[in-house]
């Protein structure tokens, strides 16, 4: 059976310009070729809720500190937390400054909600591709 819904998280920036991964569309548009869909939009909150962040830090950081710990990395909650943090793109912002490239890594509080989100997946991928852990949505 093939999928019938897809979620695609975007962002619209500074200047009002969408800026979305469109290679997901395509394949999803690929596999339903001469078909009718409706495309939805749909404004997020700027914050991540409380909930998200009581999954993030009471389930996420724990789980992936015990992975790490189970592949003999031994971290405390707040390592794992800015080990994440320093691998993820999601946390890194780049800028220009004075023609050179500053990063910097953000904090989870600077995240809009559909950046906390993507965050939260790009993790439970790492995971079970790199340390064979499943990481389970939240109810």
């Amino acid at each position: 059976m093939r999928v019938r819904r897809k979620t695609i998280w975007g962002k619209i920036n500074s200047n009002g310009e969408l800026e979305v991964r469109l290679a997901d569309l395509d394949e999803f548009c690929r596999m339903h070729p001469n078909r009718s869909i409706i495309l939805r939009a749909e404004i997020q909150s700027k914050e991540p809720s409380s909930k998200l962040k009581a999954y993030f830090f009471g389930y996420v950081i724990k789980e992936v500190q015990r992975a790490f710990y189970d592949a003999g990395e031994d971290y405390t909650e707040e390592q794992t937390y800015n080990r994440i943090r320093a691998v993820c793109p999601l946390f890194l912002s780049e800028e220009r400054v004075e023609g050179k490239w500053k990063v910097r890594m953000r904090e989870w509080e600077e995240l809009d909600s559909a950046e906390a989100v993507e965050v939260v997946a790009w993790i439970q991928r790492c995971m079970a591709e790199n340390y064979y852990t499943i990481l389970n949505d939240p109810i």
